[in-house]
């Protein structure tokens, strides 16, 4: 007598079945956890986007307030009033109603009357050398 074990070769209907959901529920974790790894990495991805958008835009306002500063320093500069008082400043260019005086340059002479009233004058440290030591010599 010769016994057939066909049904032990095939793998049983509820053993198939629990193996399939096994399976699924890997392949389901899996999703679920690469899922909110990427959900995480999107999360730090905008968080340091906004951070550096914040930093951006805080910088963009102090450079637009510096450009503001000059500006109103180019405007005050170009004014007609400081282009006036820079004329009489730096050029000696006046108006109708400035009166000028003019200084005479020194002649000769007086260059030579100061020349023989300079004093000529000594080191401070003879000076000192001589204040101390007149006494003992």
């Amino acid at each position: 007598m010769t016994y057939s074990n066909t049904n032990k070769d095939k793998i049983q209907p509820g053993r198939w079945q629990s193996v399939k959901q096994a399976l699924f529920y890997v392949v389901l974790g899996y999703i679920i956890y690469s899922s909110l790894i990427n959900i995480y990495r999107q999360f730090v991805t905008l968080r340091a986007a906004r951070s550096r958008v914040n930093t951006l835009e805080n910088k963009v306002n102090e450079l637009d307030m510096e450009r503001k500063k000059y500006q109103k320093l180019v405007e005050e500069s170009t004014s007609s009033a400081v282009i006036s008082r820079n004329q009489r400043q730096y050029f000696g260019i006046g108006t109708e109603n400035d009166r000028w005086l003019i200084l005479p340059t020194t002649t000769a002479d007086e260059k030579i009357v100061s020349e023989i009233y300079e004093v000529e004058t000594e080191p401070n440290l003879i000076k000192w050398w001589k204040l101390f030591t007149k006494g003992l010599l």
